[in-house]
């Protein structure tokens, strides 16, 4: 072999190129760290709910809807589940012709999440109408 055929050898010798395999492990890092934040569920929200000086007064012929502490529902004195009382409230929406107005008059130790589904099953039985009952305060008179 001459010189020529070594330096031509030399030069054609591999090499690992580290730059792009550093790009794709970043890349997977952030997707792997995304991954995880998203599959990580929320807490539930447990509130107080809102007191206030000046609150509107109940229209005469409202239902009102009660949300006990333990998430139980009743209408009218009776326990009632979500899909009973979406049915309940159906019945009456179309038996009366127009939607009633609906006070939900939930305990201040019902979780939030459990407000939203009592107010999604009311939604869903065609009343839009739907007010949350809240309590003065003292000031308010």
């Amino acid at each position: 072999m001459d010189t020529t055929e070594r330096r031509y050898l030399r030069k054609t010798e591999p090499r690992l190129n580290i730059i792009p395999m550093i790009d794709v492990m970043m890349f997977m890092l952030v997707f792997f760290v995304l991954i995880v934040l998203r599959s990580i569920p929320d807490q539930g929200l447990h509130f107080t709910l809102p007191q206030t000086d000046h609150a509107a007064r109940m229209p005469q012929h409202s239902l009102v809807v009660n949300v006990a502490p333990g998430g139980i529902i009743s209408l009218g004195g009776q326990h009632l589940t979500l899909a009973q009382l979406r049915t309940r409230l159906h019945a009456r929406v179309t038996a009366g012709g127009s939607a009633p107005h609906v006070l939900i008059a939930g305990d201040r130790r019902v979780s939030l999440q459990r407000l939203v589904h009592v107010m999604s099953a009311i939604s869903a039985a065609g009343i839009h109408d739907v007010g949350v009952a809240v309590r003065t305060t003292a000031s308010g008179g």
